[in-house]
């Protein structure tokens, strides 16, 4: 510490992305909005968590041939007895085992809508999911920054 109570450490704190367009003179956006974005779903929400902007996105199509590595974590209710059924869970599923101390993590390929649905979320526990006042594909998944 300096006599003026001034600290002589400089600190140079890693700039956001967010920060980086700001001083590039971008326009820096505040919500990423997808409505039915068909094959960009993903991408929406992958760039608006790197960027710490707020989103709504509303999924339809899963296009699981497009997007064959897209997996969801089976939940444990799910994979009960897994042991017992493990053939004919590789066969249908492609599961995944991965033993990780003393806990079974066990995925599935994103195939129906709902599995997609998992899979959006599970990319960051602040993104929230309720439904619209209409029928049919009526989930947004969001999040306010």
């Amino acid at each position: 510490i300096k006599p003026d109570g001034t600290t002589s450490i400089e600190t140079n704190p890693k700039p956001s992305n967010r920060q980086r367009l700001h001083e590039q003179h971008q326009p820096v956006p505040i919500l990423l909005l997808g409505l039915h974005p068909d094959q960009c779903t993903e991408d929406i929400l992958d760039m608006a968590l790197e960027y710490n902007l707020s989103v709504a996105i509303v999924p339809c199509c899963v296009f699981p041939d497009l997007f064959p590595s897209r997996r969801i974590v089976l939940r444990k209710d799910c994979v009960e007895g897994v042991d017992s059924i493990k053939d004919t869970l590789d066969n249908e599923l492609n599961v995944n085992r991965h033993t990780e101390a003393t806990s079974v993590r066990s995925t599935a390929p994103v195939r129906s809508y709902d599995d997609f649905l998992q899979y959006l979320l599970d990319k960051d526990d602040g993104l929230q999911m309720v439904s619209l006042p209409f029928s049919g594909k009526n989930k947004v998944i969001y999040r306010k920054v």
